[in-house]
């Protein structure tokens, strides 16, 4: 998730990753699974979900309790 105070990564529901910087765009468009040096994620991709705002980390643990039920 981001805001204007920085951006958060969650996995399963749980922040594993937390900056005070904020993603920028660069008008190439959003990227799934890759890393930069032609590095491609070697796995699966499940439960993707992208919002239009941030969502407060009540609500990504909530989304993740549904899925996971």
């Amino acid at each position: 998730t981001q805001d204007a105070g920085g951006s958060a990564l969650y996995v399963n529901g749980v922040a594993i990753r937390t900056s005070t910087k904020r993603a920028t765009t660069t008008g190439k468009g959003l990227g799934l699974g890759y890393n930069t040096g032609d590095t491609f994620f070697k796995g699966l991709i499940a439960n993707l979900q992208i919002f239009d705002r941030a969502l407060a980390a009540a609500e990504i643990q909530m989304l993740h309790a549904i899925k996971s039920a």
